[in-house]
């Protein structure tokens, strides 16, 4: 935030305006570097634009049954014969 803000002030003559500086998310401790903070998140935290790049990604596991096809029902998700199952009728029907 201070980059940005930096970055503004030594392109813009800011003499004649008043500048509100506005985060969706800051991390505890940092709400004084902005006018407006809307929501106050710890981290580590994700988001669905920066998850793959995330430090975390190289620890973790994604569940995409139900995100990038039908999610299975409670017996077809055994992980087992019956998953397999499942998965061989979603490659037929597509």
């Amino acid at each position: 935030m201070k980059a940005a803000k930096d970055a503004i002030i030594s392109a813009v003559d800011l003499s004649d305006k008043t500048m509100l500086y506005t985060a969706v998310y800051v991390k505890p401790g940092s709400e004084q570097l902005v006018d407006i903070a809307f929501t106050v998140l710890e981290m580590p935290r994700l988001f669905q634009w920066n998850y793959l790049n995330h430090v975390v990604i190289e620890q973790s596991c994604f569940d995409l049954d139900g995100v990038l096809c039908v999610d299975p029902t409670e017996e077809e998700n055994d992980d087992s014969e019956k998953y397999r199952h499942f998965i061989a009728l979603l490659h037929i029907n597509r």
